[in-house]
């Protein structure tokens, strides 16, 4: 009995002292979040690189036949700071737009040259992106919450309709680029965090969504119908 008695108060003693460890070390339940001190917002000017995994398709009341298709986009981007939780942006970055077409299956099973999902259409621009973007104070741990929108200037480099033949490698492309306007805008907005070493690199994470303002068709196979460009994806960006 005196036994049971001894090791039950050894357990006390040492719970004890545990809680007592814990709370001499969780002395940042109590320590109220700390600003970055020389961020990279506290900068008049800032710049560094974007990179967008996105995927795109083309909005045409008339057309049944368009898919999501994965497109990619990066560039460069440059950061006015007037305060350090509102920035001005711009930049140059180059952007894949477009979207796949579905061919009808007249053959039926797999292995030959007839498929649904092996056509594209690809629009690659060069844009400069204009935007304001806003961000919170640090939650925790260097890292804030921000969101942006703006607008995109994108002047149309080229665009191609490709038939990928898998069987030998050898794609049939058609030059499209005529049949769509040389320069238009899109709208975009982002959503996300962003993670700052300071005096060294902020690095955001964004959810990103873009839309042509107007039509984005020109003539030919597309006469007398209206093609919207749209885009959503993650968007990830450094400032330096």
């Amino acid at each position: 009995m005196h036994r049971f008695a001894l090791i039950a108060a050894a357990v006390a003693l040492s719970g004890t002292s545990a809680w007592a460890q814990f709370k001499g070390d969780s002395t940042w339940l109590r320590t109220p979040v700390k600003q970055p001190r020389n961020s990279i917002h506290q900068r008049w000017l800032s710049g560094g690189l974007t990179f967008t995994q996105g995927f795109t398709t083309i909005l045409d009341d008339a057309r049944s036949d368009y898919f999501v298709k994965p497109s990619l986009a990066g560039g460069l981007v440059l950061s006015i700071n007037p305060v350090s939780w509102i920035s001005l942006t711009s930049g140059l970055v180059h952007e894949q737009h477009g979207a796949g077409i579905l061919m009808p299956d007249l053959v039926g099973g797999i292995g030959n040259a007839d498929s649904t999902h092996r056509t594209r259409l690809r629009l690659n621009t060069w844009g400069v992106p204009l935007g304001a973007s806003i961000r919170t104070p640090v939650l925790f741990d260097n890292t804030r919450l921000s969101a942006s929108y703006g607008f995109t200037y994108h002047h149309l480099a080229r665009a191609t309709k490709v038939y990928h033949s898998i069987e030998d490698g050898f794609h049939q492309v058609e030059e499209y680029t005529s049949f769509f306007q040389p320069n238009f805008w899109t709208n975009y907005w982002t959503v996300g965090v962003e993670i700052e070493v300071p005096r060294s690199a902020v690095l955001q994470l964004h959810y990103v969504a873009s839309r042509s303002n107007a039509n984005v068709y020109r003539g030919g196979p597309f006469e007398g119908t209206q093609g919207i460009l749209f885009c959503q994806g993650l968007k990830l960006s450094t400032l330096f």
